[in-house]
This record gives C-alpha cells, sequence and structure tokens, in this order.
C-alpha cells in the first residue's frame, strides 16, 4: 500500500485543497496500476472528517490521523496574533517535523508522496507545495513592506525567512495561482520552481436551492476585528431590506433575521455578492463561482491577508479571473495541479 500525505496549513480551504489534489492522483494511480493508495490527512481541528464529507472528498482512501493533528497544532494559530505564531514556529518547528516523521514512519512506513498545502513541516518524501505563497517570500515581502514593519518583529521574521527557505527548497515544484497576493506588483518574479496555475479551487457546481434573489453572503471567519467588520456590513444590509445570509453554524442572537446557509449555495444565481476579509479560500470560491467580491479593510492579521487586499484593490478580480481562464483553459486548479503531478510520476 502507497500513501499521500495530504499536509495543509490552517484553516478549511488547505485541507480541501490537499484531499482534492490527492484523490485525482490516487484515481488516476488507481486506473493506470490497479494500486489504489491512502490519503494521510491531520485532524486538527476535529472537524476533517465533516469538511471533507460535504466536499464529497471522504471516502475509504482517506485516513484521518488525530495524532498528527496534535502535532502539527502546536504551530498554528492557538488565539494570539501573528507575532505569537512566528514564536511558536521559531520554539518548535524542528521538534514537530521530526516527530510528524517519526509517527508517519512508525504508522504507515516511507510515503510515496506529499501534496503541502502551506504547512510548516514536511515528510521525508517527494514533496509539492501547492499555496497562494511560499513562506519565504511572504516574509520577504513583509520585511520590505513600510506599512507593516511596525506591526511585526522584523528579527523574528527574518529567522523565519532563512528557516523556511530550507524548506521551501525542498519541494520538487510550486504551484502558485497566477492571481496571486503579489499580483499587483508588476516586476515580481516567478521563482525557479514556480509553475503558475488557475484558482486553487475545484469546479463547483451551480447551485439550484430556492434562496431570495439579491442575496449577499457574509463569509465570517473565527474571531477578530475584520469578522466584527463583516457582521456590521453584515446588519447594514439587513437594515437596508437586502437579504443577508451566513455560514450556517452561526447561531448567536447577533445573527437573528440571518439565513444560515452553507458556502455551497454562493454558486447559486440568486447570490449576488460575497462580503469576507481577503482570505484566498473565498477569493478562489468567488472567481470559480463568478461572484462579486467585497472585502472590508486589512487589520492587523496575517501579512499575506494585506497583500491580497492590496491585490485585490489595484488588480480587478474579475479582470484577472478572465486572463487566467483565457491562459488556462480552465478555472479548476486543484485538476490542473493534479495533472502536473501525476506526469512527474
Amino acid at each position: 500500500m502507497q500513501f499521500i500525505f495530504a499536509n495543509g496549513n490552517h484553516g478549511n480551504a488547505p485541507v480541501v485543497m490537499a484531499v482534492g489534489i490527492s484523490q485525482l492522483i490516487a484515481s488516476q494511480n488507481a486506473a493506470a496500476t490497479g494500486e489504489d493508495w491512502q490519503i494521510i490527512v491531520p485532524e486538527i481541528y476535529g472537524r476533517e472528517g465533516k469538511i471533507l464529507a460535504e466536499e464529497q472528498l471522504l471516502d475509504r482512501r482517506v485516513v484521518i490521523d488525530r495524532e498528527l493533528g496534535r502535532l502539527l497544532k502546536q504551530l498554528f494559530y492557538t488565539g494570539g496574533d501573528f507575532n505569537d505564531q512566528m514564536d511558536a514556529l521559531i520554539a518548535n518547528r524542528a521538534s514537530v517535523e521530526k516527530a510528524v516523521r517519526e509517527h508517519l514512519d512508525k504508522m504507515y512506513g516511507k510515503m510515496g508522496l506529499e501534496v503541502n498545502c502551506g504547512a510548516y513541516v514536511t515528510a521525508d518524501c517527494e514533496n509539492y507545495f501547492v499555496f497562494p505563497t511560499t513562506h519565504t517570500k511572504l516574509y520577504q515581502r513583509t520585511l520590505q513592506t513600510p506599512e507593516l514593519m511596525q506591526r511585526f518583529d522584523m528579527s523574528k521574521l527574518e529567522r523565519l525567512t532563512e528557516m523556511m527557505s530550507e524548506v521551501d527548497n525542498r519541494f520538487e515544484k510550486i504551484f502558485i495561482p497566477e492571481y496571486n497576493p503579489y499580483s499587483f506588483d508588476k516586476k515580481q518574479r516567478t521563482g525557479e520552481k514556480e509553475i503558475s496555475t488557475p484558482p486553487l479551487a475545484r469546479h463547483q457546481p451551480r447551485n439550484n436551492d430556492e434562496i431570495p434573489k439579491g442575496l449577499i453572503y457574509c463569509m465570517l471567519p473565527g474571531t477578530g476585528a475584520e469578522y466584527d467588520a463583516i457582521l456590521r456590513k453584515a446588519h447594514g444590509y439587513r437594515e437596508a431590506g437586502r437579504p443577508v445570509a451566513v455560514q450556517k453554524w452561526h447561531t448567536g442572537p447577533e445573527f437573528e433575521g440571518f439565513l444560515k446557509l452553507h458556502p455551497q449555495v454562493i454558486s447559486n444565481p440568486n447570490v449576488e455578492r460575497v462580503i469576507s476579509r481577503a482570505g484566498w479560500g473565498t477569493i478562489w470560491l468567488c472567481q470559480v463561482t463568478g461572484k462579486e467580491l467585497e472585502h472590508v479593510p486589512y487589520s492587523l492579521d496575517e501579512p499575506e491577508v494585506y497583500f491580497n487586499a492590496k491585490t485585490l484593490n489595484e488588480v480587478p478580480m474579475r479582470d484577472a479571473t478572465l486572463n487566467q481562464l483565457v491562459k488556462f483553459n480552465t478555472l479548476d486548479g486543484i485538476a490542473y495541479v493534479a495533472k502536473n503531478i501525476i506526469k512527474d510520476m
């Protein structure tokens, strides 16, 4: 039995990306050789199985590994800010990677392949990186941006740049969407191993649920200033008489009067626009569904969101999406990446 390590960053989008790509690779391999591969997925939040089931990605191939999630969670946000996460990375990255590799070897043997969607550690095997930006470039850009220099500890960023450069050098290929956090910079250079892609989202079938026409869908993050800004906009639209929806799991009194709907309805023709922070999971979803994105201003958050917002403000998303469609003849970046990895196998 061969194994694929679907290794993602924090949040929902990376695990959906990693497993979506891994499933296509495993299916192609099974068709070509008759050998099926299992997909190892860290259980970081305890909801990975549910998310994958909703995305129709959970099947007999997928192994949800709680211990891997426990190990990797030491490197992710735990309620602090980006400076706190940098502390965790500097202190724990090397030891977590050692423990992850030992666990994988003990439980499954050597991995056949890793699909790395923004993770800070790698398995001891062939690794492919799929994300909006490498960590090295993100830290370098942050160090060069005056607006961010007072927000974040520069000495920590310098240490992380050196640390993650070594990790980034391990990847066989680095898949970065053509419309990315630095698209505002017309002089940006493509790295030696980088391959441009369409939006890193799967094709979204049209949703035909009966919902009000002109619906405003508000995609709320977990907490923080951007959460508050989106919620204020949601109340403003509702008070103006517009139909407003939030994710179906929001049930507190502050959501009274809102529809509670799964994000899958965004592909419904009755959805007019999406309100969100400038996160790439939502940007890609709007690209592949053709929806307008209204993003709230950047607050003290991950520096990537600062660059995302700058690109959205300076490079119209709809124009960039059309350019990607013309260039790649598809907006399904998940299938595009999987096809490229399969060519190497």
